[in-house]
Order: structure tokens, then sequence, then C-alpha cells
């Protein structure tokens, strides 16, 4: 049996691939696929699929489909705490530490999500609000083009542990799955609750946002209201202390410095950032080896600027090139990172 999920960020996907390839030990696993197009290799197939504007109408070769949905007050709040990383324009740590403090006006009900993805919007470059309603409008249109031949699931249901409608679509027995998430989850769970909204949001919050997502909300049969508010509860454990992880997270998997690790930050973020990017998505990876020299000639002494550069030399097939430049980042590197980037040009140099 060939399982296709199909859901925007930030709506439970990864929860719930975890159940479902749980159930299905047989199967071969595809997390995140850009595009699909694959399946014919696999007879048994889990696939998660949240790269929605790359959609282009493969999923009649699964056997089942499976649709997930969240109400997009909560959907917002959870992108907001889970977006910012160095890929999105967090490389500027005066940057960052505006952006906690911004978080902790709001846990001290100072502030507003809506300051909070203005702010979002002026480091980033692109409003939180506008990205989630965009990714709602894409799912739905993939859900038009499914026409019926799959099964909704709401994100709330997942949560509360609701799977037995899913579980007879799919003739699976997900109940004795439905257990803490194992580490795939761990790295992005924040959570793991519903309704966030009502101890979050602001009733000014809430007239801000409706008009972005009133149109989901009445297809999906939320009814999501002011009059509903809590008073405003935010853990520092569920906001700026999971912001905070998740930028040095990323900047310790790219070996790059920590927030506050140098007193004065470092240079050269905007164009790593640039960097990867070109390296990852575009086809053209020249403009990638344009980006990192800049980041290099900003600030020569970072492992991860030179271990980018080597990746894209590496692509280019300019080996000699791409060990010199694993070689600096070696030399820059922390010695709790020198086991990787070892095991890499051994991979290289193979």
């Amino acid at each position: 049996m060939k399982v296709l999920i199909v859901g925007h960020v930030k709506t439970g996907t990864t929860a719930l691939y975890t159940i479902i390839k749980a159930a299905m030990p047989q199967a071969h696993g595809v997390f995140e696929p850009r595009h699909l197009g694959f399946e014919a290799a696999h007879r048994h197939l889990v696939t998660k699929y949240v790269h929605l504007p790359t959609y282009k109408g493969a999923a009649e070769t699964y056997d089942k489909r499976v649709v997930i949905v969240r109400d997009g007050f909560d959907s917002l709040i959870s992108w907001l705490f889970f977006a910012p990383s160095l890929k999105r324009g967090f490389s500027d740590d005066e940057k960052v530490r505006d952006y906690l403090q911004q978080i902790e006006m709001l846990r001290a009900g100072q502030a507003d999500f809506k300051d909070l993805d203005a702010l979002f919007q002026q480091i980033s470059g692109r409003s939180g609000a506008a990205q989630i309603s965009q990714q709602q409008k894409l799912l739905c249109t993939i859900h038009d083009d499914l026409d019926g031949n799959c099964h909704l699931l709401r994100y709330e249901d997942l949560i509360a542990g609701r799977l037995e409608s899913l579980a007879d679509y799919l003739g699976l027995d997900l109940q004795a799955n439905h257990k803490p998430l194992p580490y795939l989850g761990e790295r992005v769970a924040r959570s793991r609750k519903a309704e966030n909204w009502k101890r979050c949001f602001s009733r000014q919050d809430v007239r801000h946002f409706d008009p972005y997502y009133n149109e989901f909300h009445n297809r999906y049969g939320y009814s999501l209201s002011a009059d509903d508010l809590l008073s405003r509860a935010i853990t520092k454990t569920e906001s700026s202390d999971f912001v905070l992880a998740r930028i040095n997270g990323f900047r310790k998997a790219k070996h790059l410095p920590l927030v506050g690790e140098r007193p004065n930050g470092f240079a050269g973020g905007a164009a790593f950032e640039k960097a990867l990017v070109a390296f990852n998505r575009e086809a053209d990876k020249s403009r990638g080896l344009e980006h990192i020299q800049e980041a290099i000639a900003a600030q020569p002494d970072i492992a991860g600027y030179h271990l980018l550069h080597s990746r894209i030399l590496a692509n280019q097939r300019r080996l000699p090139e791409a060990l010199a430049a694993m070689d600096r980042a070696l030399l820059l590197c922390s010695s709790e990172s020198r086991p990787a980037l070892l095991a890499a040009k051994a991979k290289l140099a193979g």
C-alpha cells in the first residue's frame, strides 16, 4: 500500500507521518520530497508532502491519500515561533535579540501577535500571515484536485488521538502507535496542543488576522471568535526559548557561530543565506559560488562558510579546490564539529 500525506507547514504532518510509518514498518518512507513522481519504484510507501507549490497531480499513484488541516490562527502562531532561522534572514544577532524581546513583550501583554508578524516581515521579507494564507490556498487546490478521493483529518483530532476514522480508511491499527513522538518529531514539536490562539491572541489579533483565514475556516468548519479568548498564557519554553533553540540549532548544523557567541555577531550571514538557497534550490549553482565567496571575504574565519564553499565546488566537480576548502573548514571548526567534517572530507575524497 502507498500512502500520501498532504498538508501545509505546521499542520502536524511530521507527527502523522511518524504514526503511519510506525504502523507500516515494511514501507519505504519519503520525508518531504520537493516533487512527487518517484512512486513506481516502491510497493509499500509512506510519503509526507509539504512542498505544495511543486504539486503537479501525481497523487493518483497512491492507494490512500490523507489531507490534514489546522486552523489558521494556530498555524500562524506555530510558524512565527518555528520559522526564524538563518535561512530566513535571522543572520544578524541584533535582529534575533529584537525578535526575542518582542516575544517577551508579547508574553507580558505589551504587544500583540500582529506586532510580532510585522517584525517577522521586517526581518525575513514576508509576512508570516500571508505565507500561511498562501499555503492554505495551495492545499485547498490540491484537495479539490483529489476530488473527494482522500481522507480529511483535522490537526485537533490528531493531537487528541481521535484516529479511529483514519485507521478505518487506511486499514491500519493506529491507536497502538499513537505515542510520544520519537526524535523525528522532537526537532519540530513545540506545544503539541490545539487552540493555542485562545491563550495567545488578543481581540486585536483576531480582527487583524481573520481576513487572511476566514475563507479557509469556513470551508473546514472552524468557528473562531474573539469571545472564546482566554487569559493570555504564553510560556517562555514554548516561545522565546524555542525560537532561540531553533536558530542556534540551525547555526550549529551549519557550523556557524551561535547567537551571542561573538560580541559583535558575525559578518557575511546574508550572503551565506543566499548561497545556501541557491545551492539547494536553483538550477544554476554558480550563483551560490558568488555568494559564498562574498561571505568568506566578509569574514574568512567561519568554518561553515568554507564547508558550503567546498560543497558548491564539489557540485561543480572542482575536486582539488573543494578539498582545499574542506581543509580550511577543518582548521576553523570546533572540536565537537571535527568528526563530522572529517567524515565529510573522507566521503568527498573517496
